[in-house]
């Protein structure tokens, strides 16, 4: 959803706290945490379904040992 959207980009792009994204959204620290983790949730099942076994995957050299 464009909420989930709007939060992954503000949190990781724009290096913005809870708190800040929040009072952007007009919603308490908690659901921002809510939402980060039910978009962090869907975009792991997209990959999974995608063939994906890990995030590791689209990072270079930093598989896990």
């Amino acid at each position: 959803s464009p909420r989930y959207q709007k939060v992954i980009r503000m949190y990781y792009r724009q290096e913005r706290t809870m708190k800040q994204i929040g009072t952007a959204l007009g919603v308490n620290e908690s659901r921002v945490s809510q939402i980060h983790k039910a978009a962090l949730e869907k975009l792991g099942a997209a990959l999974r379904i995608n063939g994906f076994e890990s995030s590791y995957e689209f990072l270079e050299d930093r598989r896990p040992a």
